[in-house]
């Protein structure tokens, strides 16, 4: 089989209905005895195929379901670090979270597998969100690490010490083999990624064991493995999700992973993943074919980030904007441009940050944010319902199902600003 080009509607609906369900589904909230192939949820008290996680769509897509003669819990991934207590890791993991989840689901109709990575579910995952620092795409080690850590240090004084703790804490992840780019591509040299959506996926592909932790986890290559070569599999996320697809997408077409794939990527609300080299390729590779979306809802804010500025040095042919300052009749504006950019941005740092995959916009509803004070009848009351049930991102904790009115009015004020990035609303809005 092969996948179909263009942007299908319904493929989109599926897909952002697994990426949130990705981040519903941990090992600790599946019960893996389980035998329902269509709801995981099914031996709790609360009705989760109408309810959670969305209040507007059943958020269960037909058809889909675990890996073949395999129960969900076998199908979902999250990342577990090693035993050995090296620089502190399992200690902060054990304080932020979990980590990343991901979900390995089979529709039996089509005969199609999809690979969805969740959103931000604990501080683990906004630490993730927030380390906008490029690294290389190709491989890493300490010392590549240590050099896109220096604006960092800089920045925040860091002791020896611990700068050196950190990069030793980053190398036990990310230091190997991986590209994010072939070799064969032009630029592959001057192609970067960002570290924290980086240090997310391969948290799950590189390192991720079947550890005291959760010791019901698969590892992401086994679970992969179980998928034949030459299968259809579609990669998509939400959010910190998306990006992490963007990621793995990138990772499948350099080569990393020994069968082949036919690939279609489908992301919503994802951050900017790397620069623009490095979306170039996956551009080239992926989006040209039609098999690469990025959807997205044009008043959520997430998309935006992180922030975009291209120095003059990351053009790619610098002796064209040579010649154009030449014609310039005072060249030195183009030098103080330079010098003021460097004394604003730290040492060594580049904010050369683009998207990858054709761009899909989703029109948002007004207004971008409620305003207490000033009610506006458009306000879609219909995205709040009136219940004392969890909303997302807060989710369904089958110790304390309902919570307290102090707590609904917390998940409400969060929502209020919020609501535009929500996954029911991406759905809701691809259902128009």
């Amino acid at each position: 089989m092969s996948m179909i080009p263009g942007f299908d509607p319904n493929e989109a609906i599926d897909l952002i209905r697994l990426s949130y369900i990705a981040t519903a589904l941990d090992p600790q909230s599946v019960n893996p005895h389980l035998t329902d192939r269509d709801d995981p949820f099914s031996d709790h008290d609360i009705p989760a195929t109408t309810i959670y996680p969305s209040p507007v769509q059943p958020i269960w897509p037909s058809n889909w379901g675990p890996l073949p003669k395999r129960r969900w819990h076998e199908s979902i991934v999250c990342s577990v670090f090693p035993e050995k207590d090296d620089g502190g890791q399992r200690k902060l993991l054990k304080k932020f979270g979990v980590g990343n989840t991901a979900l390995v689901t089979y529709n039996k109709t089509k005969n199609q597998y999809a690979l969805a990575f969740a959103g931000t579910e604990n501080l683990y995952g906004a630490l993730e969100d927030m380390a906008s620092v490029p690294v290389p795409a190709g491989q890493l080690d300490r010392e590549n690490i240590r050099k896109a850590l220096q604006p960092v240090f800089a920045s925040t004084k860091l002791e020896a010490d611990a700068q050196d703790k950190a990069v030793n804490l980053l190398a036990l992840i990310v230091a190997g083999p991986h590209r994010y780019v072939p070799e064969t591509y032009s630029r592959s040299e001057a192609a970067q990624i960002d570290l924290g959506f980086r240090l997310a996926f391969e948290s799950l592909s590189s390192k991720a064991t079947n550890g005291p932790l959760l010791s019901k986890t698969p590892s992401l290559m086994a679970v992969l493995d179980l998928i034949p070569e030459g299968s259809d599999l579609f990669i998509s996320g939400h959010s910190l999700g998306g990006a992490i697809a963007t990621v793995a997408t990138a990772w499948f077409l350099a080569g990393n992973f020994p069968k082949r794939m036919n690939i279609k990527t489908y992301t919503f609300a994802a951050p900017k993943s790397g620069n623009e080299y490095y979306a170039n390729a996956l551009n080239g590779a992926l989006a040209r074919q039609g098999l690469f979306y990025r959807v997205y809802n044009d008043l959520d804010s997430i998309p935006q980030v992180p922030y975009s500025l291209e120095m003059p040095g990351e053009i790619n042919n610098p002796g064209m904007l040579k010649a154009f300052t030449g014609l310039i009749p005072d060249p030195s504006l183009q030098q103080q441009l330079d010098k003021f950019l460097a004394a604003v941005l730290p040492s060594g740092w580049s904010l050369n940050y683009t998207h990858a995959g054709v761009p899909h916009a989703l029109v948002g509803r007004a207004p971008i944010v409620f305003e207490p004070d000033n009610p506006q009848p458009d306000w879609p009351e219909k995205y709040f319902p009136n219940h004392d049930l969890p909303l997302p991102p807060f989710g369904y904790d089958p110790k304390h199902p309902h919570p307290t009115p102090e707590e609904r009015a917390k998940e409400i004020d969060h929502l209020k600003q919020w609501w535009q990035h929500m996954p029911y609303v991406y759905l809701d809005l691809l259902h128009e």
